[in-house]
């Protein structure tokens, strides 16, 4: 990172709603999942049924979450048939693992959607419907046993976090309060220590302390336009720019294809960058300038506000694939204005992105400013969201906002890993 440098709806059910697989998917470990191709061309996945039957139909979105979270709070009954013991309850998904699905054995209510759900679980606007049962917008009711079938109408909008807080330094402990994923070094120790958080990996390198599961997002360019720039300067572009994006391109393609060959249900993504501070992001001014094959994340560092993120992502969407997400950085140190300043940043990034279906993620730019300061320079007069109170609460606020982590209390400095 330097200077140049929908709605989404999942139906899955339990039982005779699961649609029939071919011969060869008769057995399988309960909540894994297989990839399967979409009408669209894009990759989905298959989810086997918790009774390790069989795999269901492919899902198809913007997200297909790595494990099916949610629960009956009344009941505390997790993603499983709750033994058909009557009583009313709560659909709580997770944030980032939005399908889920009950069997009932016997007469089952659910309603109140929201009140009960705990921390981190999304509990507004969701849609139920189910075979034999007596069905409003916030509840339906199950006579005699059958599968509740449940469509999420999901934010768009539902990850927040930093740039390289666990790449760069170790700063899950003093954000895990207000932030849902970390983007890390993708090195198991780095992966765990994230995930002792609460935090998953925005990688694809799982944990193994049994923490939650990657997000499945392989960062794989910075500054990825303005990068054609550098390639020129130490090799030969007789075409100029486009011989410099055409190589950073094939690039990013490689690196890509390796990933999928592992993960085949990763998003692969790039930051795109104004290299010159003129407001227009670089590819822009590349002719013929396309995005790299698979690539369907894209970072817009916005770092000039919500107006300019508009104007730029105007421009690159007709260049995005099907299923394209973006990733908002905003500008959160003092190289891009006085706090005053970085609050209003802030707070307009967030009600814009909250409006722009595209948009799936904010990401602050930095939480720190050890992230920011030579260690050869004294003294650092950087500041970022941790060293100023107002763009820090401000900051607190949009997190929990987007990621429903409300009432988890911060952590005081002394109380985290020193970096």
């Amino acid at each position: 990172m330097s200077a140049r440098s929908t709605l989404l709806c999942a139906t899955l059910a339990v039982g005779g709603c699961l649609d029939a697989p071919p011969a060869d998917d008769v057995t399988c470990t309960p909540g894994a999942q297989i990839a399967c191709g979409c009408a669209d061309g894009s990759l989905g996945a298959k989810r086997c049924a918790p009774d390790g039957s069989r795999f269901g139909g492919c899902l198809c979105g913007t997200e297909v979450g790595p494990s099916i979270d949610g629960g009956i709070a009344g009941d505390g009954a997790i993603a499983g048939d709750d033994g058909g013991a009557p009583g009313t309850g709560t659909i709580c998904v997770q944030n980032d693992h939005p399908h889920g699905s009950w069997a009932v054995s016997g007469t089952e209510s659910f309603g109140g959607m929201g009140a009960g759900c705990s921390t981190g679980h999304h509990a507004g606007g969701y849609s139920i419907a189910a075979g034999a049962a007596t069905v409003s917008p916030t509840s339906a009711v199950l006579v005699g046993g059958g599968t509740l079938t449940f469509t999420v109408a999901f934010p768009q909008l539902r990850y927040f976090g930093y740039w390289r807080d666990m790449d760069l330094a170790n700063y899950a402990c003093q954000i895990q309060d207000h932030a849902n994923y970390s983007m890390t070094a993708e090195v198991p120790g780095v992966v765990d220590a994230a995930a002792s958080y609460g935090l998953p990996n925005l990688g694809v390198v799982a944990p193994t302390n049994g923490g939650p599961p990657p997000v499945q997002v392989a960062f794989l360019c910075d500054d990825c336009d303005s990068s054609a720039w550098g390639w020129c300067q130490g090799h030969a572009c007789p075409n100029g720019i486009p011989d410099g994006w055409a190589a950073v391109k094939a690039d990013v393609e490689a690196r890509g294809a390796a990933v999928r060959a592992q993960h085949p249900n990763a998003h692969l993504m790039i930051n795109l960058a104004d290299g010159d501070g003129n407001g227009a992001f670089d590819f822009r001014i590349i002719p013929g300038f396309q995005l790299p094959s698979g690539v369907d994340w894209i970072g817009l560092e916005c770092y000039q506000g919500a107006a300019m993120c508009q104007a730029n992502l105007a421009a690159l969407k007709p260049l995005l694939p099907v299923g394209a997400r973006i990733v908002v950085l905003t500008p959160a140190a003092n190289a891009y204005g006085d706090e005053a300043t970085l609050v209003g940043h802030a707070q307009a990034m967030y009600d814009w992105s909250r409006t722009e279906p595209l948009v799936v993620a904010m990401m602050a730019f930095v939480w720190s400013k050890t992230q920011l300061c030579d260690p050869g320079v004294v003294p650092c007069t950087a500041l970022a969201v941790h060293e100023m109170p107002t763009l820090l609460a401000k900051y607190r606020a949009i997190g929990d906002a987007i990621t429903g982590r409300v009432g988890i209390a911060p952590k005081l400095d002394a109380q985290c890993p020193a970096n």
